[in-house]
């Protein structure tokens, strides 16, 4: 079975959810021995797939900034896609995002579509052309695969697709807890977790302001920012007007360095107002590390009883949970013990076990 996954994801981002995906499922495809998964990537600077020969590119002037890079390395590897979906070697054909280049072609091979979230058509209505393309892909799929039974509900409410076109298949993640590297911090700081974006429905802002008193109120507990884009001049202005400038700190790393901190961490707090699924929920169990998540989406259907959940819109809720999180060392431990269980139902092997039994269905 000849399986062909184009150049977007890995154009796209660097790092992200969307790319780690189709690097694990291609990572963990060389172990099946019929399944021949190829992409037609050309230039990525994308950290997954860099040196491991499981995904094969060129960097693109990887230390050199200038405008518009990505947009002229999409348009080079558009090319490349198009030229290699013409060729049709491929049984099954699963476009790695929304550019909708082959909707319109006569080749008549499988193609299946992953649908994460509805992020667009919450929150970025804005952005037509992505909303245009992305009815046309999911029109034509074949079948559509949903990271979530929660992204499915979503994708039948709102595009009313058939529910047979679409089948569950969760994500997964390889984090531990790595008890032998453990981050020795100089200051012995005890902090709660917040990883990725801030931006709009992440909901970071309003977060920091339900738990500022918190952090007020206890002289060597701190706020960690992990990954995302560094703090931006409004953000300083917040904290400082919280008067919390001192107490939330922002770091980057690898993959390794994250599970430290997730490891270390007193608490992961997760307020986004909607994720199609939720990586850094796993991450967070699967490094023994206790979680504060909003209870909405698909967060219950991922964390299961790991979490204490909250309403992302009620401050009052929000720090009631924080402050048990912080003073609760007993519950603590137990949701600890909880998503570590929970994690084990998540394996990325799984994922394309799944994945590679449906492609084998529509041959």
């Amino acid at each position: 079975m000849k399986i062909l996954y184009d150049h977007q994801a890995f154009t796209i981002q660097e790092y992200g959810g969307i790319s780690r995906y189709y690097f694990e499922l291609a990572l963990h495809f060389q172990n099946i021995p019929d399944a021949d998964l190829s992409s037609s990537l050309l230039f990525s600077n994308n950290e997954y797939i860099k040196g491991n020969g499981v995904i094969s590119s060129w960097p693109f002037f990887k230390n050199l900034k200038f405008q518009k890079k990505i947009e002229v390395m999409q348009l080079i590897n558009s090319v490349k896609s198009k030229i290699d979906y013409k060729l049709n070697d491929f049984d099954i054909f699963h476009p790695t995002y929304y550019d909708p280049y082959y909707v319109t072609s006569k080749i008549k091979q499988p193609i299946v579509i992953t649908f994460h979230d509805l992020i667009h058509e919450k929150f970025k209505r804005y952005d037509r052309k992505t909303l245009a393309d992305k009815k046309k892909v999911l029109g034509r799929a074949d079948k559509i695969i949903a990271i979530s039974q929660n992204s499915k509900n979503d994708l039948i409410e709102y595009y009313s697709i058939p529910e047979n076109r679409i089948d569950v298949i969760y994500l997964a993640s390889d984090f531990t807890s790595n008890t032998n590297d453990l981050m020795n911090s100089s200051n012995n700081e005890n902090y709660i977790l917040y990883v990725g974006g801030r931006n709009h429905y992440k909901n970071f802002t309003f977060f920091v302001k339900a738990i500022a008193s918190l952090l007020v109120d206890n002289s060597n507990l701190y706020l960690y920012c992990v990954g995302g884009d560094t703090f931006k001049k409004d953000e300083y202005k917040l904290l400082k007007d919280l008067h919390i400038e001192a107490k939330v700190k922002f770091y980057t790393g690898t993959d390794t360095n994250l599970q430290v901190y997730y490891s270390n961490a007193l608490a992961f707090f997760f307020p986004s107002q909607y994720e199609g699924f939720g990586i850094p929920l796993l991450e967070a169990m699967g490094c023994g590390c206790p979680i504060g998540a909003s209870e909405t989406s698909s967060f219950p259907e991922i964390a299961g009883d790991a979490a204490l959940y909250f309403d992302p819109y009620c401050a009052e809720s929000i720090f009631s949970v924080a402050e048990r999180l912080v003073a609760e060392p007993i519950m603590r431990a137990e949701l600890a013990r909880k998503g570590l269980l929970r994690s084990q139902h998540f394996s990325w092997q799984e994922t394309v076990r799944k994945t590679y039994n449906l492609y084998k269905s529509l041959l």
